[in-house]
């Protein structure tokens, strides 16, 4: 489904916010709601696009220290011109963090209060003279760390080949195109010749 009104706004909007010309909250109101779950994936996964460009703790705009780097604005570019296409999205949903990564991450941030706390146990049993206690309390402190490492290794793994199978449906270097061809024939047609920018 294509919803050319959305894709035009949007395509706006993500000029303004990545050339500076909108804070991040005000990207936020205008995108957010109305296209972060729209019927048009093309809306939806470019909203999500401009909204991973900056955090939310304050407000700003992608300008000076904040300013996005090139490939980032490239992207951006790509994302103005594939709006302007009359091109459906074609790529699948993006990797998202499953049940599997969440309870890897839980852990993960769990492990270094865990291996804390039981070190400070072991110093208690040090200091009451229980040192067989101690080497035993003070050897699992080290059990929740290699938990944690194994963990980080493994889910890491485990959603770098969620992203190696989606980028495997198209040529990922041209998203939210899913061949070259595509983009370079939307650059001809809309007569966006050479570089794409998202400048003024």
């Amino acid at each position: 489904m294509i919803d050319s009104e959305a894709r035009k706004d949007l395509s706006q909007r993500i000029r303004q916010l990545v050339t500076g010309r909108i804070t991040n909250d005000a990207f936020d109101d205008l995108v957010y709601a109305p296209y972060m779950a729209h019927s048009d994936a093309a809306v939806r996964e470019i909203a999500t696009f401009g909204s991973s460009l900056y955090g939310d703790l304050y407000r700003y705009r992608l300008k000076g220290e904040h300013a996005v780097d090139s490939q980032t604005r490239a992207a951006a570019a790509r994302c103005v011109l594939f709006l302007r296409s009359d091109l459906e999205y074609c790529w699948p949903e993006p990797p998202k963090y499953d049940l599997l990564f969440g309870i890897a991450w839980a852990a993960i941030y769990l492990a270094i209060p865990l291996a804390i706390a039981l070190f400070v146990i072991s110093l208690f049993a040090a200091l009451s003279r229980d040192f067989t206690s101690f080497a035993i309390i003070a050897a699992c402190g080290f059990s929740p760390l290699a938990v944690r490492w194994l963990l980080m290794k493994v889910s890491a793994r485990h959603f770098d080949s969620l992203w190696d199978s989606f980028r495997a449906h198209g040529d990922y270097d041209v998203w939210p195109f899913i061949r070259e061809e595509d983009f370079e024939h939307a650059q001809r047609t809309l007569h966006l010749l050479g570089s794409v920018t998202v400048e003024d």
